[in-house]
């Protein structure tokens, strides 16, 4: 270990001339620990080392000449690769895979001279592959060379290549586009790994800088879109989660296209009232409350659900069904930065003050019997009291007034439980938001702005 350690620290400062009369000479001694993998300290170190070597001959580079002192370290590394991948199940074909991938994220001229040399062979393995396990691991390798592609665009202060070499993937968009979506979308459901390594092969292409167009990254967003959707819910749930987790990491850098696309979908599959016992909208809720970790999506999103909220209410919907809706937005909301949220006021009255007085009224006979239920209330107070708690002491002041009213107007059949008996059961549940909404004001606000009528 000490050995690889220092000849990786040789590697990064030695002179280039230095590292490439010894770089070949490396790799025969460093591959045995890599390929046959006796211990992984020493593998992970070995390919470290030979990171190092191809990052100094690749400093400052920006020709794809063959002649160079890169591509002549790289030659014998990815002939040698080739010839382990054409048994792709075989031990060594993993490793192979992460020695191309390790180096090609090294600089732009690397993963020029690895897709070139690698990709084209790949793609004709897997067309011979006779079976889907080696389809698999064949499948691997281009997701692998794909993610090297994606790190780079990371990388700050790298020389790039010319014009013409600044996207080597190019060539081959059409093919993989295609080879990804196949066996994501066509292949039976069982081959589980097989599809979940396809769509993470997807995802890095819409990763790759400049890559595909928009229109194809929606077709994409479609696909995923599809899987978390219609995917039986009762089978595994690896392809559906890894799909959500994609929309994420797409909603990252295209957040209009899952606006766009995603959201209509998602929210057309909500029903506008619930049948008892059947709760597949959870799934669906889920999915949208995991894709709100951008901002710009999270108020859309929040708009949405407010505006099915009460469609539902509207039908008498089942309380389950709303509690699931106020449940999603408590977690879209469950920010730190929620107080500099420019929607902060929007929120304070289109939730803490409609529905906890929606709430107040129909728990004595004048609302939506779904607002009544215990439950129901307890997580509208904790939605409320989060959004409260973000608010500046000012608006805390005023919220504190309405501790036991409740934001209800003055003549309505709604007064305050505290020092009155004999009320109903239903009435007497409205302590649960006065609990929440007192809980929240904070310590700032003076007891004497409390108002007990």
């Amino acid at each position: 270990k000490d050995v690889l350690q220092t000849l990786t620290a040789c590697a990064t400062s030695y002179s280039l001339a230095a590292v490439s009369n010894w770089s070949i000479t490396l790799w025969d001694s460093l591959k045995y620990e890599i390929l046959n993998v006796q211990e992984e300290d020493l593998a992970e170190d070995s390919l470290e080392t030979l990171q190092a070597i191809a990052t100094t001959l690749g400093k400052d580079l920006s020709s794809t000449n063959q002649t160079t002192h890169l591509a002549r370290f790289l030659r014998p590394i990815t002939d040698e690769c080739k010839e382990q991948l054409r048994e792709p199940q075989h031990k060594k074909a993993k490793p192979a895979g992460q020695i191309l991938s390790s180096l090609a994220a090294t600089s732009p001229i690397a993963l020029f001279l690895v897709v070139k040399a690698i990709v084209p062979p790949l793609l004709t393995l897997y067309q011979d592959a006779d079976s889907i396990a080696s389809q698999k691991a064949l499948l691997e390798v281009l997701v692998q060379i794909c993610n090297a592609a994606v790190l780079l665009n990371e990388l700050s202060g790298v020389t790039r290549p010319s014009a013409d070499a600044e996207q080597p993937l190019t060539p081959f968009k059409d093919r993989l586009f295609e080879l990804f979506s196949q066996v994501l979308m066509s292949s039976p459901s069982e081959e589980v790994t097989f599809r979940i390594v396809a769509l993470k092969g997807l995802l890095r292409l819409c990763q790759v800088h400049n890559y595909l167009q928009s229109s194809e990254i929606g077709m994409i967003v479609q696909y995923l879109d599809e899987i978390v959707l219609t995917e039986d819910p009762n089978g595994r749930e690896d392809v559906k989660n890894e799909a959500i987790q994609a929309l994420v990491e797409i909603s990252k850098s295209k957040h209009q296209l899952i606006m766009d696309i995603t959201f209509p979908a998602f929210m057309a599959n909500l029903p506008d009232h619930s049948v008892p016992d059947q709760n597949d909208y959870i799934v669906t809720l889920e999915g949208l409350a995991r894709l709100s970790v951008e901002k710009a999506i999270s108020d859309t999103l929040v708009r949405r659900l407010l505006s099915k909220l009460e469609t539902v209410l509207q039908h008498d919907g089942q309380a389950s069904y709303a509690q699931a809706l106020f449940s999603t937005i408590e977690y879209v909301l469950d920010r730190p930065d929620l107080a500099t949220d420019s929607n902060l006021s929007n929120y304070h009255e289109n939730i803490v003050v409609a529905y906890v007085c929606r709430a107040a009224l129909a728990c004595v006979g004048s609302g939506p019997q779904a607002l009544i239920e215990p439950h129901t209330l307890e997580i509208l107070g904790r939605l409320a009291g989060r959004i409260i708690h973000a608010l500046d002491e000012h608006k805390r002041q005023s919220v504190a007034v309405q501790t036991y009213t409740l934001f209800t107007p003055e003549g309505t059949s709604f007064n305050s439980v505290i020092y009155r008996q004999g009320l109903s059961e239903e009435h007497r549940r409205t302590m649960i938001l006065s609990t929440w909404m007192l809980a929240s004001v904070g310590q700032a606000v003076s007891s004497t702005s409390f108002y007990v009528p």
